[in-house]
């Protein structure tokens, strides 16, 4: 579980795990919309998890493979159209490795926690109790 703390300092909002971790995470909004531009906007976080587990994902894969890299790097975005929310993302890996390598790690990491969720069907259920 993720418990979302927000006071009245313009909007600046603390992610923290249920489990404990030594660093939260904040967000912010632009100073456009009240707040101080500081930490990365909502949106754009849901974006970087869905980054991160790509390139965790990935580099895993590498790593259990035995493949050189120097490093990976994954790009998301994300475009509204039609009452339809796009997501594109973009994985380079850098290093020795032959195309056929990167092409299978490439298809392998389509597998990853958070592609899977996303790829889903998703259901908002708002202002559950906790032991849903």
């Amino acid at each position: 579980m993720i418990i979302v703390t927000g006071t009245n300092e313009n909007y600046l909002t603390k992610l923290e795990t249920e489990r404990g971790t030594l660093y939260p995470t904040f967000i912010d909004v632009p100073e456009s919309r009240g707040g101080e531009n500081t930490y990365m906007r909502p949106g754009e976080t849901l974006l970087g998890a869905l980054g991160a587990c790509i390139n965790i994902t990935t580099r895993r894969c590498l790593n259990r493979d035995h493949l050189p890299y120097d490093r990976v790097e994954v790009r998301v975005w994300l475009k509204q159209q039609d009452d339809v929310t796009h997501i594109f993302t973009h994985l380079e890996i850098y290093g020795a490795l032959s195309a056929a390598d990167k092409s299978r790690i490439s298809e392998e990491v389509k597998e990853c926690p958070v592609c899977k969720l996303l790829s889903g069907e998703i259901k908002l259920h708002m202002n559950c109790p906790e032991n849903n």
